[in-house]
C-alpha cells in the first residue's frame, strides 16, 4: 500500500493535465470560429439585417427630406421665405412640392448647403401667363377693394391681385404672384429616411372596362 500513493497522485495529475488540455483546446477552436468574419449563413443573414437597417445617404426619389429654405426674389432682393421657419417635409418624387425645390435637394447629403438660382426663363412658382387675367363682377370683392390689393379666395391657396378696378366690374390676376419672376433658394438638408409603403402615393392605371 505504501507504493499505491504516489502511482495515484501520478495518475491524477496526468488526468487534470488532459483536462486542461482539452479545455484550452476547446477554448482556442471557440476562439477561432467566433472571429472568423462572415463564414456562417447566421453571420451572413445579421450583416443582411445590418444593410437593410442602414440610412440612406443622398436624397432622392422615395425618400422623406425635411429642408430648410430661404428665398429671395433677385427683382428687389426682398426674402419670401427664410431659414427661420417651419422646415419643409416632403417625399422625393410624389410631387408634394415645387418641382424646383425638389430639384435643388436632390443627391443632397444630410448637412448639405446648395444655392439654386431660377431665372425668368425657368421661374420658380411658374410662367405668367395672361389668360389668367379674369374680369369678375364688383360683387365678387369686398367694398372699398383697391387696386393692387391682394384677396384670399382660398385658405393655403395663392393670393388673387386686384389689377384695374372698372364700373362694370374688376379685373384681377390668377397668377401666383411670383410668376414669371427670377429667384434664388438656399436649402439645407436636415433629414433623410426611408419611407414606409403606407405613406408612398400609388396611382393605378386602369384600362376603360375594367
Amino acid at each position: 500500500s505504501g507504493t499505491s500513493f504516489p502511482t495515484l497522485q501520478r495518475k491524477n495529475k496526468a488526468s487534470m493535465r488532459g483536462m486542461l488540455r482539452a479545455l484550452l483546446l476547446a477554448i482556442g477552436l471557440f476562439w477561432l470560429h467566433d472571429s472568423t468574419p462572415f463564414t456562417g449563413s447566421a453571420q451572413i443573414g445579421r450583416l443582411q439585417k445590418l444593410a437593410l437597417r442602414s440610412e440612406p445617404e443622398k436624397a432622392a426619389d422615395g425618400l422623406r427630406v425635411t429642408v430648410e429654405m430661404e428665398g429671395i426674389l433677385l427683382e428687389d432682393g426682398k426674402v419670401f421665405r427664410s431659414m427661420g421657419e417651419e422646415p419643409l417635409s416632403f417625399i422625393c418624387g410624389e410631387n408634394e412640392i415645387l418641382p424646383h425645390v425638389e430639384q435643388a435637394v436632390l443627391g443632397m447629403v444630410v448637412g448639405e448647403t446648395r444655392e439654386v438660382t431660377y431665372g425668368e426663363d425657368n421661374p420658380m412658382y411658374g410662367p405668367w401667363l395672361e389668360d389668367r387675367l379674369i374680369k369678375i363682377s364688383l360683387d365678387k370683392i369686398p367694398p372699398g377693394t383697391e387696386e393692387g390689393a391682394q384677396l384670399i379666395v382660398e385658405p393655403g391657396m395663392p393670393p388673387i391681385i386686384v389689377k384695374e378696378i372698372l364700373q362694370d366690374g374688376a379685373i384681377v390676376d390668377a397668377n401666383h404672384p411670383m410668376a414669371g419672376k427670377a429667384t434664388t433658394i438656399t436649402v439645407t438638408l436636415r433629414g433623410l429616411k426611408e419611407v414606409a409603403a403606407s405613406e408612398r402615393l400609388v396611382v393605378e392605371t386602369v384600362d376603360a372596362g375594367d
